[in-house]
């Protein structure tokens, strides 16, 4: 398998609300995670992130109860590696009391850092502030297949 990204849910999110921007850099990487050409790795509170999301999606109508349930089987069907969280919250506490973001934001961030891969990630806000510190690691979702 080729390169390994790390991705947070904003992307993921972009694979069953098809109302997001960006869906075909998102959809394109999902293609290439399925063919095997990358792999894709997220710290293990990612599943937890994204049950909430495909809950608040069904709470404003963007989803049907039935399609976020579908959606997470699934993205359970993919068996994206979860890294314990372990691997990376000492990191990501340090970072989020010195940045101001969230110990969750920066888990991803975090991660990326400690198997020097890129994390892909669609939260304008989180590339706003922190893209420039951590640019090593930090990709716009819209940049995907231009610089891996």
């Amino acid at each position: 398998m080729g390169l390994t990204v790390v991705v947070d849910a904003s992307v993921v999110a972009k694979w069953f609300l098809k109302d997001e921007k960006a869906c075909s850099a998102a959809d394109r990487m999902k293609e290439d995670f399925i063919e095997g050409r990358i792999s894709i790795v997220a710290p293990s509170l990612f599943a937890y992130e994204m049950a909430s999301l495909l809950g608040i999606s069904v709470k404003r109508g963007r989803l049907t109860a039935e399609d976020a349930i579908a959606a997470f089987e699934e993205l359970t069907s993919l068996r994206i590696p979860l890294i314990e969280h372990s691997t990376v919250t000492p990191l990501a506490v340090s970072m989020a009391a010195s940045n101001g973001h969230s110990a969750y934001d920066n888990a991803y961030v975090a991660l990326a850092m400690a198997l020097d891969a890129p994390l892909y990630t669609a939260d304008k806000l989180l590339l706003r502030d922190l893209g420039r510190e951590y640019a090593d690691w930090m990709r716009d979702i819209e940049d995907y297949g231009t610089r891996l």
